[in-house]
């Protein structure tokens, strides 16, 4: 917006002047108008003259128009005085002469809109035409001329002098404005000026750094909620405007749109660069808001600091207090605690001339010692007194062993009391300050050992007779066993001799047995019955099977070599089973064979049944006293791996007592009512001869289950 100011002669920005400008089309428009339509109503050639005024209402019209849209002259200030100078003359010569409004409104309008120098030449010029248009055209007297001309010279004068004194005036304004805006330009502070429109009208450079904005942008006269919006987009005041004060949070998010009564005189806020700006605004009579920002960064941290170091001595304070309180109460609870202790708690200060004092000591140290407590406090020598004679070395050697080498000293002495008795003690203490030389403080206790001493001492002497005992029970226990050894040895030599009795005595009847089975086979021959036929197969079959059992077990009790070749283990187990089926179906037995595919093993035929047939047999009798509640069952499995074959058989009966478990190999070891203490360990005995292991294990559920394992 740049607008002629007459005043001072030249275009500026000032809206008083361009609502000035704007009334004067305005009424100037208007009086054109007006005598325009008159001249065409009441003159004769009023066509003429209402065409001679057309240019100046155009003129005007446009004029009027750019200063409304534009808020500017539509080329310039000087046209439309020049053109009402030019119509005015014109009519003047045209015409009677006009009124003296027209020569007065004429001077009026050329200066508003010329630089005064200009117009006066320009008016001078005009009214020397209209004087001479009167005088020697229309032949005017004098005296009638100056009633005319008269006015306009006066307001010409009057405009002038206005101007005059007006001009003065602003001089002195710019003068103070400038000093002014120097000052603003050169104070810490940024300083705004905010009319009660809400739009920006003056500010600083210092108001542009605190606010982070460019000057055109102020320049423009932007509205404060425009301002405000654009610092917000740009996030100045933070996340939900935290880095305002809450007091003024909600002004300032609201765009600082607020009634005057409403804005805070006094806010501390901070920006994008970590500064802390404090804004203080002032509600002027007139409307406008005089806002100054300071920088108050340094002390804002100062006080920050200062609030941090209070908070932090209001902390300390509160924890020294709490602290002293805790002391108090931790000394009360160590003093009980001290008291309570089975030994004496002391501290004493050793000084360099020999003397010692106590800086503390519990009760039982008076106790040990047997002195009082103030005897102690005054003559703290009294407890080296009652240091037993044959101990005062130990300690002295002691004590300067810990001192030169700054450790503890431990030490189990005798002392006498000073009733008589003799106590051991136990001292144990170690020097807490090396720096001053004048003293040294030891802190430390001492216990009563006494009875310890004692009851060690009987543990002595006990633990020497436990000793003696142990090796007495030992050698009793070695005696027993040697006597179970020789039992054994002579009942397996006894049953070696019987077994080889009995193989011979066995042997002859069932040669006969074999001898008669094989004639009646022959007599019957084919007149016999298949069944007769099968029976004397199996009387033949188990004679064969019973003879090879005798020489077997001949053999294992002379320990003769085995007689091992590669058999079928799983055909080995089916032969055995019409012998012991019997049992099976007699006791409702239930046998679940899982055998693997390849079988074949390396072993005695004759000697491996026998273990088979004993797994078995054990495996029957463990149902013995079982009654039918339960299904019995008996699972018989082979399993081969790379190195061994294994023969596993599984029961859930009564299992094996714990007590004979040790023993459960041992020859002559009974394991149920029925036995004889001979099945399992001929069954270790056959199994190790052929390189085998054989083992048991308790079934979680119930039973007993066998497993051996032969090398393939």
């Amino acid at each position: 917006m740049i607008i002629f100011d007459p005043v001072r002669g030249k275009n500026q920005s000032n809206n008083t002047w361009l609502s000035a400008h704007k009334t004067l089309d305005v009424v100037l428009l208007v009086i054109t108008t007006l005598h325009a339509s008159w001249f065409f109503k009441q003159l004769p050639w009023g066509n003429y003259l209402t065409l001679l005024m057309l240019p100046l209402f155009v003129l005007v019209s446009v004029d009027l128009v750019s200063l409304y849209r534009h808020k500017r002259f539509w080329v310039n200030s000087v046209i439309v005085p020049i053109v009402l100078i030019l119509t005015i003359a014109a009519i003047n010569w045209t015409l009677e002469p006009s009124v003296p409004g027209w020569l007065m409104g004429t001077v009026f309008v050329t200066m508003m809109r010329m630089p005064q120098r200009n117009a006066i030449v320009l008016l001078i010029l005009f009214l020397l035409s209209s004087l001479a248009a009167m005088r020697f055209h229309w032949g005017i007297s004098p005296l009638t001329i100056m009633r005319t001309v008269a006015p306009s010279i006066l307001t010409l004068l009057l405009i002038r002098i206005f101007f005059a004194v007006n001009l003065h005036s602003l001089e002195k304004l710019d003068q103070t404005s400038e000093l002014l805006t120097n000052a603003l330009q050169t104070i810490s502070q940024g300083i705004c000026v905010i009319n009660k429109d809400g739009r920006f009208k003056l500010f600083n450079e210092r108001a542009c750094d605190l606010l982070d904005l460019p000057t055109e942008f102020l320049e423009s006269n932007p509205l404060l909620s425009e301002v405000v919006q654009f610092q917000a987009n740009r996030g100045d005041f933070g996340p939900d405007f935290s880095h305002v004060e809450p007091d003024a949070r909600d002004y300032v998010a609201t765009l600082g749109v607020h009634v005057n009564q409403s804005i805070p005189s006094q806010y501390l806020r901070r920006d994008k660069k970590g500064r802390y700006i404090e804004v203080q605004s002032h509600v002027m009579p007139s409307g406008d808001i005089v806002r100054t920002y300071s920088d108050v960064t340094q002390y804002q941290t100062i006080n920050n600091e200062l609030q941090r170091l209070l908070t932090e001595e209001k902390e300390h304070v509160e924890r020294l207090k709490q602290i002293t309180s805790d002391l108090k109460q931790a000394n009360i609870r160590f003093n009980t605690t001290a008291n309570s202790l089975p030994g004496a708690i002391y501290e004493a200060r050793q000084h360099t001339d020999g003397t010692t004092e106590f800086i503390y000591f519990s009760d039982q140290m008076c106790e040990i010692f047997e002195l009082d407590r103030e005897q102690l406090i005054k003559n703290p020598s009294l407890v080296l007194t009652c240091i037993h004679p044959e101990e005062q070395e130990r300690l002295t050697l002691a004590n300067k062993i810990a001192y030169d080498h700054g450790g503890p000293l431990f030490i189990e002495l005798r002392i006498r009391t000073p009733s008589g008795k003799t106590k051991w003690i136990q001292l144990s203490s170690a020097p807490q300050d090396f720096e001053d030389p004048a003293h040294t403080v030891w802190s430390g206790y001492a216990v009563d050992i006494t009875e310890r001493i004692s009851l060690e001492a009987k543990a002595t002497e006990l633990k020497i007779a436990n000793e003696q005992n142990q090796i007495i029970k030992n050698l009793l226990r070695d005696k027993e066993e040697l006597i179970q050894s020789l039992l054994i040895a002579n009942r397996t030599a006894e049953t070696g001799a019987l077994s080889a009795a009995l193989a011979h005595e066995l042997n002859q009847p069932l040669c006969a047995i074999g001898l008669h089975t094989e004639v009646l086979q022959q007599k019957l021959g084919e007149t016999a019955d298949p069944e007769t036929n099968e029976i004397l197969a199996f009387i033949a079959d188990d004679n064969k099977r019973a003879s090879g059992i005798i020489n077997s077990l001949r053999r294992i009790f002379r320990q003769e070599a085995t007689h091992s070749q590669k058999i079928d283990l799983n055909e080995l187990i089916k032969s055995l089973q019409p012998l012991y089926q019997p049992h099976v179906v007699a006791k409702n037995i239930a046998i679940d064979y899982e055998l693997c595919k390849d079988g074949i093993v390396e072993i005695d035929s004759n000697e491996f049944q026998q273990v088979v047939i004993n797994l078995m047999n054990n495996a029957i009798t463990s149902f013995d006293g079982i009654d039918g509640k339960i299904k019995k069952e008996i699972k018989v499995q082979t399993r081969r791996t790379e190195r061994t074959l294994s023969f596993i058989v599984s029961d859930n009966g009564c299992g094996i007592p714990t007590d004979i478990e040790p023993k459960i190999f041992t020859l002559l070891k009974v394991s149920s009512k029925s036995g004889m203490g001979l099945g399992l360990w001929l069954s270790k005995h056959i199994v190790e001869q052929h390189r085998g292991t054989i083992r048991f294990e308790h079934i979680p559920t119930g039973g007993t289950r066998f497993i051996v394992e032969l090398p393939v």
